[in-house]
């Protein structure tokens, strides 16, 4: 037995060997850096990410408030027309309104200027 043990304590194994850059004091102290900057707040790696995600959400809400305001020249002229035709039909529906409010004699006055004024372009022609 005493033999076993002394052949167990010669016996050598294979020895790991040294990483020479992690036993280096400067790969140690960067490594140390590291380590209390990611316990203190978020590792660098994942700072870069989160900034680049959110330069990218900021882009695309621009270029969709951009699409939004960008109206086509199609479009345009369609909403003028619109708007001209709304107005159009305020000023006809005020015209009414006030020619049903208007008294008699303005209501005939009226008629006598169309009426003259037809005739004069009756007899240029």
């Amino acid at each position: 037995s005493l033999e076993n043990e002394w052949m167990d304590d010669c016996q050598l194994g294979p020895r790991k060997l040294l990483n020479p850059v992690k036993s280096s004091r400067s790969h140690q102290e960067l490594h140390r850096e590291l380590m209390t900057s990611c316990k203190r707040n978020k590792p660098e790696l994942e700072r870069v990410l989160e900034c680049r995600r959110r330069d990218q959400l900021i882009k695309e809400r621009k270029k969709q408030e951009e699409a939004r305001r960008k109206i086509s020249p199609l479009e345009a002229e369609l909403r003028k027309r619109h708007q001209a035709l709304e107005e159009m039909e305020l000023e006809q529906q005020k015209d009414e309104r006030d020619k049903l409010a208007a008294p008699e004699f303005v209501k005939v006055k009226e008629n006598l200027r169309r009426t003259s004024y037809a005739g004069k372009e009756e007899k240029q022609v």
